[in-house]
C-alpha cells in the first residue's frame, strides 16, 4: 500500500510482537497514516511515528479510509478500481 490514510481491520497472529503492535495503538478500528512504504514502513499512529519491519506490517490488515473500500494487507500495492 502506498501513502495515505487507512483503517486497521485486523491484526493477525499472536505472540509478543503482535501484543507490542496493539500496545503501540495498531489495533482494529484505528486510523493509520502511511508515511513511508518499504522496509521499514513508517506509520503515523495517534500522532506518533512508528517504524515496522515488513514482517510485522504483513500481520496488519487494513482498508483505505473512506466509504466503499476493500480490505488489503498493509504491505500490498493498492489495486486499481475499474
Amino acid at each position: 500500500m502506498t501513502r495515505g490514510t487507512v483503517t486497521c481491520r485486523q491484526v493477525h497472529g499472536g505472540g509478543p510482537e503482535i501484543t507490542r503492535l496493539k500496545r503501540l495503538g495498531i489495533c482494529v478500528g484505528r486510523q493509520l497514516e502511511i508515511v513511508h512504504s518499504g522496509d521499514p514502513m513508517i506509520l503515523k499512529v495517534a500522532g506518533t511515528r512508528v517504524g515496522l519491519s515488513r514482517q510485522l506490517a504483513d500481520a496488519v490488515l487494513v482498508e483505505p479510509a473512506g466509504p466503499n473500500t476493500a480490505a488489503a494487507e498493509i504491505n500490498q500495492p493498492a489495486k486499481e478500481q475499474p
